[in-house]
């Protein structure tokens, strides 16, 4: 069993939280839930809090790319809403094991507490002892084959999120930059698995949906995925 892809539902709910504040808001109920949700990701997994990230990219792309985004309003205080809702989420597990670890002499769970807390987090992070891998492990050994059907849509997104950019429409670009700044956090640590990669999938697909129901239409997509489909069985 593994933890990715109960992973992936936190990290999908929180994109679309943050996601829909900031392309349809602002809403900010939906920015706390998914800070939130981010939370319960970090207890998931400690890379569960990558969705606050996506407020970064709305940023970036509204200055050095003049996207217009209507959930980045000037909300002062609310903006601390997905952090603390995301402290809230993490505390549900954070604060019962501090307390118990803290009024027990028990040495195995302070040695829990030093291998969840740090061990399997910043350590494995920063200085992987296992499942090392070049760079580009994930763009030219994972993608490609883990992440169909949806990246045999490529050749057809590309040119959508092209002419996306050229009119300055933030839906697949917002999900998009983040996709990317996902896959270089990964990429820079030498440890390396190809579930590692999985959370920025939700943010290609969400990137690909304002496209999808035209593309469904074509005959070389349809007939693509009949393809995919014998090959699959």
């Amino acid at each position: 069993a593994q933890i990715d892809g109960f992973l992936l539902f936190w990290v999908a709910l929180g994109l679309y939280g943050i996601g829909r504040h900031l392309l349809l808001g602002p809403d900010w109920r939906w920015f706390a839930l998914g800070g939130f949700a981010a939370g319960i990701g970090v207890i998931t997994k400690g890379v569960g809090f990558l969705p606050l990230l996506l407020p970064l990219v709305a940023l970036l792309l509204a200055r050095f790319a003049g996207f217009q985004l209507p959930g980045r309003v000037r909300g002062g205080w609310r903006w601390w809403l997905a952090p603390l809702a995301a402290l809230a989420g993490i505390s549900l597990w954070l604060v019962p094991m501090v307390v118990q670890v803290a009024t027990s002499d028990d040495p195995a769970l302070v040695s829990y507490r030093n291998e969840i807390l740090f061990q399997q987090t910043v350590t494995r992070y920063a200085d992987a002892w296992h499942h090392h891998r070049p760079f580009w492990f994930f763009v030219a050994e994972v993608i490609p084959g883990l992440w169909l059907p949806a990246i045999a849509l490529l050749p057809w997104l590309v040119v959508r999120w092209r002419d996306a950019w050229r009119a300055r429409d933030p839906r697949p670009w917002l999900f998009l930059g983040w996709a990317v700044l996902v896959l270089l956090f990964f990429s820079a640590s030498s440890g390396k698995r190809g579930v590692y990669i999985l959370p920025a999938l939700p943010a290609y697909v969400l990137a690909a949906a304002p496209f999808l129901p035209e593309l469904w239409r074509r005959a070389s997509v349809q007939r693509l995925g009949a393809v995919l489909t014998l090959l699959a069985a």
